[in-house]
């Protein structure tokens, strides 16, 4: 028999499992194919084989290995051990982990091997290749079953409001499109009907209200003052009232919010003296130490001379995070990088007789640990130090000793030339002192006094003329009264978690610290326009937008990242800010690219034929449309279709009830000029899309994407568009995505993310945060060529905007580096940060500044996917016709027709009125 006509059922038998070593029983003939196959050797006559091939009898079967493989080319009589005969008529004999060969599945599965010639095999591969087109077609059945399906369950969801602008609506559609028989099985639970932020804002709106009741503005314009105001009542009734003017003094302090205060100025406290006796006094540290006066005066470092501006352990999360923001690095989590670096110090303590370690050595074996370059832990130690520089102050009253023989004495793991450098940055007026630390010395306070020791040899002093101040009362009063000396004992204050205590559950404590320095600011840089103080409030939001998007980069290894829409170059700019110093050692810097994209504009060229499935991606949300609205969003001239639209008997500028299921845009889209035309279109606009997009940039692995939210759906048409194989988008907020993802595409939710079932109801409307966020620029709606290069086509939206958005963007690019500092100092990311990026986006809409609320309310501009589908709030502005109306009633319509009552409240000119009320 010719071994040569199974090449095919052993090659796909070794794809399983390959053997090493071969007794062949056939004359070589066998052998020399297995060679062919794989990297086989003839095993030792006296030991057993993988696998044992011969001709027509059955082997010995010691001579198969437990587990391994005998097959026999004909069809032996009479065997007794377990085997299969093949239909391909080989015999297979099996034990252990291959007697899955003795199935009868795989003696159905051999049929395609019995073959012996080669005219058999080729009509064998024909039959198949029908067979494989026959389920090919079956697939494709399936497939067109499965898009009317979701059609079906698209048409629910369009039935309500456009989903893009009323997200409330999108958790009712989202279940309703849900099968019912699926929804029956589904467990319910209920909800709270509101959040309590949300809870406290309606009850606030609810107790207004109240006041509000039975007023009338004409009743509360008689303590309107006219020689104080300037002008007559009549004017302020026409202009005064809609811009929410005060009417009288009292009136305009109730309505200007309180200046910003400066934090208090820590307060230190007593100190307590204590000496071999026991304690001996209770007062200020100056007038302790002038009671003993001493020959030589100590002084610790750490809640002593120096009081860090953050958790003593933030220090050691900073350059966690640093670490774990390196590309390559094996954790992201920066509390579980700092907890591999507090076990590594533990380890190093243990193996050293004196329980030291020092900066240098322990970030060299954490880096190990976590994956990061060796050559970055220098730049690793240098901004630790530089960190504890900037982010610590000297406690006044001790930097304010003068002694003759001053010295620093800290158990510490810095050598002593880093914390000189410390103690200089912090308090200059110890920067001369001499500095004496553990690790270094190989001496410490808390093991017997023995640095204290060592400083009284080299001063030649004894105990009783050694004064000691320091805040552990173990190491800095204990061993000193012990060895007969004096010790001032300092109260630590308790702002932050103490050594060893910094965990996640302290992020308010963090974040309550940022405010205060924002807080600061303000009082140092006052400002009477409401809307920079507002960009100032709400920079947070910005910031950690712009920084996850960062982190994304760093750990990538990507160096870029596209600001996409107008939105986009606003954070481009606080991009540009906070970049340096969000900046890990080590890593190459990130540039930001604005791109001038819109939805409108990208749209088109991601399409594809058949145009009727690659438009659900817009009917998915505005299914309420017109033809015209349909071209003009793909971004083709409606007149060119004319005579298309006629014989599909459609009206061009008819609204239709649904787009989707109108059976005339069905063959309005499939008239083959239709698609000629706009197959034409699609390609020149995804050519110009490119040609654009590579004219900015370079199209890399991974393609980072940064933009407000709220689907990424610009990131979808360039994805579609330009092929891109890899792309992440970071968005402050996602709703639920309406259509399928494409592949290999990453969407990151920095506050909020709708798609995995987190609460995103209360962002509405979207454009509370959209208009303050976008400056006052054209959209772009197409791309045009000119001298041979690519252009963005603009268009000016109808409708005017405030002229506060410029000043909110500089109030939030003024304080952006504070944030930015304070992010990086205390080692906090994104992610560990977001349960309060959460916090802070949620108040944007649930208790908003007025200068957010002013810009949403005085603009009249709200854009939407495509053209003419915008969809616009109610901003029912008070003014003459409020003059004998229920103030109430009217307000309370006011807050229903926005649909955003929290910021109706804040607005203006109705938070004028409720002060008016509150007055009275």
């Amino acid at each position: 028999m010719d071994w040569f006509t199974h090449r095919r059922f052993f090659s796909d038998l070794f794809a399983v499992a390959v053997p090493e070593t071969v007794h062949d029983l056939t004359g070589g003939q066998a052998f020399d194919l297995l060679r062919s196959l794989a990297d086989v050797r003839a095993a030792d006559p006296d030991q057993p084989a993988d696998l044992v091939v011969a001709q027509a009898r059955v082997p010995d079967p010691s001579l198969m290995d437990e587990g391994g493989l005998m097959i026999v080319a004909q069809s032996p009589p009479g065997a007794d051990s377990p085997h299969v005969e093949l239909s391909n008529g080989l015999t297979v004999f099996a034990g252990g982990d291959q007697s899955w060969l003795l199935s009868d599945a795989v003696v159905r599965w051999s049929a395609g091997y019995a073959l012996t010639a080669a005219d058999d095999e080729r009509d064998y591969l024909r039959g198949r290749v029908h067979d494989l087109e026959d389920a090919i077609k079956g697939q494709e059945q399936r497939i067109e079953l499965l898009e009317e399906q979701l059609l079906a369950a698209r048409d629910e969801v369009a039935r309500l409001l456009p989903l893009e602008v009323s997200p409330k609506a999108q958790v009712n559609a989202l279940r309703r499109s849900i099968p019912v028989s699926i929804r029956k099985r589904m467990p319910r639970k209920r909800q709270p009907s509101a959040t309590a932020d949300q809870s406290q804002a309606r009850s606030r709106i609810a107790d207004d209200l109240r006041i509000l009741k039975g007023r009338r503005l004409r009743g509360l314009l008689a303590d309107y003052d006219e020689a104080w105001a300037g002008r007559p009542v009549q004017d302020y009734i026409e202009t005064g009232i809609r811009r929410g003017a005060a009417i009288n003094a009292k009136h305009l302090d109730v309505i200007t919010p309180a200046p910003a205060q400066l934090p208090p100025e820590l307060q230190w406290g007593d100190a307590t003296l204590h000496g071999p006796d026991g304690v001996v006094k209770t007062a200020g540290v100056a007038e302790l130490v002038s009671v003993v006066s001493p020959r030589l005066l100590s002084i610790d470092v750490w809640d002593t001379l120096v009081v860090r501006d953050r958790p003593a352990d933030a220090a050691k999360l900073a350059t966690a995070r640093r670490m774990v923001l390196q590309p390559g690095a094996k954790l992201e989590d920066v509390f579980e990088a700092m907890a591999v670096r507090v076990g590594v110090e533990a380890q190093l303590a243990a193996d050293d007789p004196m329980q030291e370690y020092e900066l240098t050595d322990v970030l060299r074996v954490t880096a190990a640990e976590l994956g990061v370059a060796d050559e970055v832990v220098a730049q690793l130690v240098a901004a630790e130090i530089a960190d504890e520089v900037a982010l610590s102050r000297a406690r006044d009253d001790i930097a304010a000793l003068d002694h003759p023989h001053r010295v620093i004495a800290s158990d510490f793991y810095m050598r002593e030339d880093d914390l000189a450098d410390v103690v200089r940055g912090v308090a200059p007026s110890f920067a001369e002192v001499p500095v004496y630390v553990s690790v270094q010395r190989r001496a410490s306070k808390r093991l017997g006094g023995a640095l204290l020791d060592l400083i009284r040899r080299d001063f030649g002093v004894t105990p009783q003329d050694h004064l000691h101040i320091g805040d552990n009362v173990h190491s800095d009063v204990d061993v000193q009264v012990a060895a007969g000396g004096h010790a001032i004992h300092v109260q630590r204050v308790d702002r932050f978690p103490g050594p060893g205590e910094f965990g996640r559950d302290d992020l308010p404590s963090c974040t309550a610290q940022l405010r205060s320095l924002l807080d600061g600011h303000d009082a140092e840089n006052p400002s009477d326009d409401p809307h920079r103080t507002a960009g100032r409030h709400a920079a947070p939001v910005a910031v950690a937008l712009v920084a996850r998007g960062l982190e994304e980069a760093y750990r990538s290894g990507a160096d870029r990242i596209h600001y996409v829409s107008r939105e986009g170059l606003f954070l481009a700019q606080v991009h540009e800010i906070v970049e340096p110093i969000l900046r890990p050692p080590g890593v190459p810097a990130v540039v930001p690219i604005h791109l001038a994209l819109s939805r409108r504009a990208t749209f088109g060229a991601s399409l594809q034929a058949p145009y009727r499935f690659s438009l659900q991606r817009m009917w998915s949300m505005y299914a309420r449309q017109s033809v015209t609205a349909m071209l003009v969003s793909i971004g083709v001239d409606p007149l060119d279709f004319d005579e298309q639209i006629a014989a599909a008997g459609l009206v061009a500028d008819e609204v239709l009830t649904d787009a989707r299921r109108d059976p005339r845009v069905e063959a309005f889209l499939a008239d083959p000029q239709v698609e000629e035309k706009l197959s034409a279109h699609v390609a020149t606009a995804r050519d110009a899309l490119r040609r654009y997009v590579e004219s900015r940039t370079t199209i890399g692995t991974p393609f980072i994407v940064c933009d407000i939210g709220w689907r990424g759906t610009i990131q979808d048409n360039l994805v579609r568009a330009l092929g891109i194989r890899s792309s992440v988008g970071v968005y402050l907020g996602l709703f639920p995505f309406l259509n399928a993802q494409p592949p290999n595409s990453r969407k990151i939710g920095v506050a909020f993310d709708g798609s995995i079932g987190e609460e995103f109801e209360y962002a509405d409307p979207p454009a509370v945060l959209e208009r303050p966020w976008t400056p006052d620029v054209p959209s772009t709606i197409g791309f045009e060529t000119v001298d041979g290069t690519v252009m963005p086509v603009s268009e000016k939206e109808s409708g005017h905007v405030s002229p506060g958005i410029a000043a909110f963007q500089s109030g939030t690019l003024e304080v952006a580096d504070i944030v930015a500092t304070w992010m990086s100092g205390f080692g906090l990311t994104t992610q560990v940060l977001r349960p309060e990026i959460a916090a802070w986006t949620k108040d944007l809409w649930c208790s908003p500044t007025h200068g957010l609320a002013d810009i949403w309310f005085d603009s009249d501009h709200d854009d939407s996917f495509g053209a003419l589908n915008s969809t616009t709030f109610g901003k029912v502005v008070p003014g003459p016709d409020w003059l004998d109306g229920d103030l109430a009633t009217l307000v309370g319509e006011g807050m229903r027709a926005s649909g955003w009552p929290e910021g109706y409240r804040a607005w203006a000119p109705v938070d004028s009125l409720v002060a008016l009320a509150r007055m009275r």
